[in-house]
This record gives C-alpha cells, sequence and structure tokens, in this order.
C-alpha cells in the first residue's frame, strides 16, 4: 500500500470523491471546506425574497439543483 501512496499523483480531493484513503489536514481540503461553509452562511443569511441569490448560492454549493429548489429552513454547515 506505501508503493501505491509514493506513486499516486492525484490530488487529495480525486482521492476523496474515489473513496480511496487521503490525508485529513490537506490544505486544499481545508480550504475547500472553509468556502463551503461561506456559502451555506451566506445562504443561511438571505430571506425568501432573495430567490436568485439562495439558488445561485445553492448552485454553488451542490454543482447543480433541480427544479424547484426551495429551502425554508437554513442550511446546516458542520461545525468544528
Amino acid at each position: 500500500m506505501l508503493s501505491q501512496q509514493v506513486t499516486d499523483a492525484r490530488t487529495m480531493r480525486e482521492r476523496v470523491l474515489a473513496g480511496d484513503p487521503y490525508v485529513f489536514d490537506d490544505p486544499a481540503l481545508a480550504e475547500a471546506d472553509a468556502a463551503a461553509l461561506d456559502l451555506v452562511a451566506s445562504h443561511n443569511a438571505t430571506t425568501t425574497r432573495q430567490e436568485p441569490l439562495r439558488r445561485a448560492l445553492l448552485e454553488r454549493l451542490l454543482g447543480a439543483i433541480g427544479q424547484p429548489a426551495v429551502r425554508d429552513e437554513p442550511a446546516a454547515g458542520e461545525e468544528a
């Protein structure tokens, strides 16, 4: 297994997405986590009158969302 880790040129994110072992405190993963939590906080700060902004924030967070996509409750992010 060690030889596979040494020769594996994938990023930690690629390893996570593949379900393979990864370094949990990788700086790129930490940045992605912080950015996602920022998007959750931004979404939670919106009102129902800001539906286009809310949708855009959810699309950035999730990649894509279907129609209709309405959340009346604040989204929850994992707190450290």
